[in-house]
């Protein structure tokens, strides 16, 4: 029956190369043929006869993995004789395949069917690692740490000679991760105005890394803002201590540079406006009100003036002397500034440069 199928072979192979290339009729028999013949060696148990004829018949199909899906068959029939021959056909398709990803199907496949295979492991991690890797790098720039965390330990696994290297990312990665809290904590801080909370925890960042470009700036300002809220509390105090005291113009003094510092202090504003009422009934602090005010607007001979009247009514008011000698001391630059201003308006620049240097 070989010899005689050969024969038919030769005919049919005679007819397609040299008669009628592509005869139906002839490939269709030869097919048959091959098929047959596999067919018989997988009933009598030839599997390498077997393997070669259907290999034969799934590359005149135009099947492009004849060798796999030959071993395929056979394992199908019988699992144990078909085992290494299908392994060696995956892994044979996986080291010649261009696409990472069918390679690791085959490679899959043939781990299915002989776990532990040391090709199949070794042809798998070839293809996983950079990949794992890649994710690692992705999930720390996106800061999705468990992924990236356990990405690493799927790397140790695979690559037990280099679980070192992936145990070392490991540890960098809890410290991004813990650097990554303490920014949050710290941006938290400073939203609600906690100043102590965010120094404290944004100097924590500036020790241990420079992974946040803006934490000097946010450091900064914090420490700013920090001292501008501890001088506003002490400011309120006195200021409340002296209206408590019911001294007046002191209470007013405090509680105007709180205001000062914080225009939207809320505590401020009637306690302000209490002690300002308070002094407007007072001949003695109504000029002293004025004195102060005159003062901040940069008047300084009309707060002279009003300075002066206090301490005619009052020789031993000590802050009307202080604010008077500085009114005083102030009064002659002023002047002199607004003569300089008057001439530089008028376009007279030598007066204007003699008044201003002056």
């Amino acid at each position: 029956k070989a010899e005689i199928d050969d024969l038919a072979l030769a005919d049919y192979d005679r007819v397609l190369q040299q008669v009628w290339p592509g005869y139906p009729e002839a490939q269709e028999r030869r097919l048959a043929i091959w098929r047959a013949r596999a067919e018989r060696a997988l009933g009598e148990k030839r599997w390498t006869d077997a393997i070669q004829a259907l290999q034969d018949v799934y590359a005149e199909q135009g099947e492009l993995n004849a060798a796999v899906a030959a071993h395929e068959e056979v394992y199908k029939r019988n699992e144990t004789r078909g085992r290494d021959g299908l392994v060696r056909a995956l892994l044979t398709r996986a080291a010649n395949s261009k696409s990472d990803d069918e390679a690791l199907a085959d490679c899959e496949r043939a781990l299915q069917i002989a776990p532990g295979q040391p090709e199949a492991l070794s042809q798998r991690t070839r293809i996983v690692v950079p990949r794992l890797a890649e994710q690692v790098e992705h999930s720390i720039r996106e800061e999705k740490w468990a992924k990236a965390e356990a990405y690493c330990k799927q790397l140790s696994e695979l690559e037990p000679e280099n679980a070192s290297r992936w145990q070392q990312q490991q540890a960098q990665i809890e410290s991004n991760r813990h650097l990554a809290q303490l920014y949050n904590d710290a941006v938290t801080a400073f939203r609600v105005g906690d100043w102590p909370t965010a120094i404290a925890t944004l100097s924590q960042i500036t020790a241990k890394s420079t992974r946040y470009k803006d934490v000097l700036e946010l450091l900064a300002e914090a420490i700013s803002k920090e001292k501008t809220a501890r001088q506003i509390a002490q400011e309120y105090e006195a200021g409340l201590r002296a209206v408590e005291a019911q001294n007046w113009d002191v209470a007013i003094r405090h509680l105007q540079q709180v205001i000062e510092l914080d225009p939207s202090h809320k505590k401020v504003t009637s306690l302000l406006a209490r002690a300002e009422s308070k002094v407007r009934a007072q001949p003695i602090a109504r000029n002293y009100l004025r004195g102060v005010k005159a003062i901040a607007e940069g008047d300084f001979t009309k707060a002279a003036k009003a300075l002066t009247a206090v301490i005619q009514a009052d020789p031993g008011h000590k802050d009307a002397q202080a604010l008077l000698a500085e009114a005083e001391a102030k009064a002659p630059i002023a002047s002199e500034f607004k003569k300089g201003q008057k001439a530089l308006s008028g376009g007279d620049f030598d007066k204007a440069i003699k008044a201003l240097a002056a």
